[in-house]
């Protein structure tokens, strides 16, 4: 009738012990538990789960049902024996230290636990002893036991009611009451059932309640570190590993009971270790039930999955704050702050380009030579995580032979997918400093985190392209304006310059050649020459003329420029390399426009020169079939790379007196001409820094300017 009742209270008790063992000892609840409050719910648990198990061996035959048996009751034993010392040592502590759940350890307190040492002698006195009942087998140690549960469980009251009055009007007053209480009602049901109960018609019913005593204090004790979480974790937990339980027992007795007692009436072999073995093996070979497993272990044992939370939580924070980071830079930020708070040894940011290359994002947003195998591990990663639509690949649990390999190759544990708008790429982590394995919710938090960075990193992106839009939408206003600034400029001159050229001519051929104030008036006429050919370039420069048919040989321009900026080279003392090797050659541009380009590019590479040691600038030309290339070289000491995203833009120089327009007008003509002008900053000999220009510039056909007009396109 009782034995039922029996396995019931005894299974309920061990699922709840159980789950309330599994939130003591995860790392989400560590810092609430205090190693007193551990080792009196294993105590506790042990004492329940081992009884468990007891009786449903009591009555089973075989001598591995026996063996099994003696060890259930070397557990009761040790979970006896691990209640009082832990209740004593809770209430020792709680009498020092106050409620405080996580005081500092103190060896002293392991002198409490000297009791565990009865542990290896009564084990050997079950082992040999054949009989199947508990409190037979350990009969000759009741005694002792009972005399140190005793003292054991009224010094703890002593000590709960000495803690109380310091909180006699809290909660954790009424919570030391109701523990005393408990106490108190565990050790007589204890003492009750032991010394008089043992031949009593109620011994069934009382060692039913006597057995399920230790569960009050040990629920107790969880509900006040918990408090409103305890009851929905244990709970939960409770019904999810009951059914487990009930539906497993219910399947063995309904299904394999049956047949290995009829196998065992015939063999006379024992199957239950066969059973056990059976189950390893269904664990070991059924591979949701094996992941499920592993992942339960690893998050039981994992002592950062709350770090990893919050560090991602954290980070989540500060990748909104740095938003505002050029793209370089937030990868940079993001691969050493996952790699700070995840403990990994590397995190890398790799970026796809056209689904053919891979871009790594580093300090300059360049891309790094990489091996090609490199290259086809990454972008196989990559089309794995895009076929499958993946959160993450994890090493060591992946299936596909080839993503494992190249894991493998690109030194990398985890892959996440970077997905989002104009982002396509990937995140590889490394292993971790600890050698441990991230768990499946770590996993989980962190492929949040890589879709918040790419979402980041794409909003940034198209943050650049507007800031650009609206610049050149800017730029494109100012030249505008500088056009009609510019005309207006050239036609407010012209006439008053014209008018002035005139009254001087006139006034030279009044006054004659032998007069001495003709010189002076010649003077005159020189500068309103010269301003006159100003605004004429002013107004050129606002509005191009039309050079598409015309054409000129650049050797003899070039050889004529010279002889102008010759002076000005002489003067700083810098030498001039020509090396003209087209004198036959005519490119599809004026005079005035060729003279235009060349002139800027060699009055530019002489200023860059001026106060150089040694300064030189060299020009060359040379042609092809359809083009000439001109290149002008100086040791000037390079462009600075702030300068040369945008040296070809209107106001940009980086001389102090410069006004960032020859560069400019430079590439406008080169782009009127169809031609092409680069640039290279380049390191010379002697640690010496230089730049180099070449302009390639379409060649006249052998037919003239006249097949212009007939070439196709």
């Amino acid at each position: 009738m009782f034995e039922p009742l029996e396995v019931f209270s005894l299974g309920f008790a061990a699922v709840v012990e159980t789950a309330l063992l599994l939130i003591l000892v995860e790392g989400i609840n560590r810092p609430l538990a205090a190693n007193w409050l551990r080792l009196l719910v294993t105590g506790a648990w042990l004492w329940h789960a081992c009884s468990l198990l007891h009786v449903l061996l009591r009555d089973a035959d075989g001598s591995t049902a026996a063996f099994l048996d003696d060890l259930c009751m070397s557990g009761m034993t040790l979970g006896l024996l691990l209640m009082p010392s832990g209740m004593l040592h809770a209430a020792i502590r709680l009498n020092h230290t106050g409620l405080l759940p996580g005081p500092e350890f103190d060896r002293r307190y392991l002198l409490l636990y000297v009791p565990l040492l009865w542990f290896p002698v009564v084990v050997p006195v079950i082992f040999r002893s054949d009989a199947r009942d508990f409190m037979q087998a350990v009969q000759t140690l009741r005694t002792p036991y009972l005399i140190w549960l005793v003292v054991a469980d009224v010094c703890s009251m002593f000590l709960f009611a000495r803690v109380r009055r310091r909180f006699e009007l809290s909660a954790a007053g009424r919570f030391l009451e109701q523990l005393i209480f408990c106490l108190l009602a565990t050790t007589c049901l204890a003492v009750v059932y032991a010394t008089l109960a043992m031949s009593s018609p109620w011994e069934p019913l009382l060692r039913i309640l006597t057995s399920l005593a230790p569960l009050m204090p040990a629920m107790l004790f969880a509900w006040y570190s918990f408090r409103a979480r305890l009851i929905p974790l244990v709970l939960e937990r409770t019904i999810v590993y009951g059914a487990s339980l009930v539906a497993v027992l219910l399947l063995h007795r309904v299904t394999v009971t049956p047949l290995t007692d009829a196998m065992q009436q015939r063999s006379n072999f024992d199957f239950i270790l066969i059973e056990g073995l059976l189950l390893l093996t269904v664990i070991l070979l059924w591979k949701p039930l094996r992941g499920r497993v592993r992942e339960a272990l690893r998050y039981l044992f994992s002592s950062n999955v709350r770090q990893t939370r919050d560090a991602a939580r954290r980070l989540s924070v500060e990748l909104s704050q740095n938003a505002n980071m050029s793209p370089a830079d937030l990868g940079e930020w993001f691969q050493e702050a996952v790699e700070s708070a995840v403990g990994i040894e590397n995190c890398t940011v790799l970026l796809m380009k056209d689904g053919l290359t891979v871009q790594r994002l580093d300090e300059s947003g360049c891309e790094k030579s990489v091996t090609k195998n490199c290259q086809r591990a990454w972008l196989l990663l990559n089309a794995a995580l895009q076929a499958g639509n993946r959160e993450f690949i994890d090493r060591g649990s992946e299936t596909d032979p080839d993503v494992e390999d190249a894991l493998v190759q690109a030194s990398a544990m985890w892959a996440f997918p970077l997905h989002f708008g104009s982002i396509n790429g990937i995140v590889l982590l490394g292993p971790r400093k600890r050698h441990d394995r991230l768990g499946d919710e770590q996993l989980a938090t962190l492929g949040m985190l890589c879709e918040q960075f790419a979402a980041t990193l794409h909003n940034r992106l198209m943050e650049d392209v507007r800031i650009l839009a609206e610049r050149n939408a800017m730029q494109s206003e100012k030249l505008s304006v500088l056009g009609l600034i510019a005309g207006s400029i050239a036609h407010e001159l012209k006439n008053p310059l014209s008018s002035m050229r005139t009254i001087a001519s006139l006034m030279i051929e009044d006054l004659g050649q032998q007069h001495a104030c003709t010189r002076d008036v010649k003077m005159i006429i020189g500068e309103i020459d010269r301003l006159t050919q100003t605004t004429s370039q002013l107004l050129e420069f606002a509005r191009p003329a039309d050079m598409a048919l015309q054409c000129c040989q650049p050797d003899s321009i070039i050889h004529r420029l010279l002889q102008i900026l010759g002076h000005l080279a002489r003067q700083h003392h810098i030498r001039i390399d020509v090396d003209l090797d087209c004198p036959n050659v005519r490119v599809q541009a004026s005079d005035a426009a060729f003279s235009e380009i060349a002139f800027n590019l060699l009055k530019n590479a002489i200023e860059a020169v001026c106060g150089q040691k040694d300064g030189w600038v060299k020009i060359q030309t040379r042609a092809s079939k359809e083009a000439m290339t001109i290149t002008v070289t100086d040791n000037g000491g390079g462009i600075a790379p702030e300068v040369q995203r945008t040296l070809f833009d209107p106001f940009v120089t980086g001389k102090s007196d410069g006004s960032g327009l020859g560069l400019y007008i430079v590439a406008q003509r080169v782009r009127i001409l169809d031609g092409r002008i680069d640039f290279r900053s380049m390191k010379l000999a002697n640690d010496q820094h230089g730049t180099e220009f070449v302009v390639s510039l379409p060649t006249v056909p052998a037919g003239g300017v006249d097949s212009l007009l007939t070439r196709p396109g």
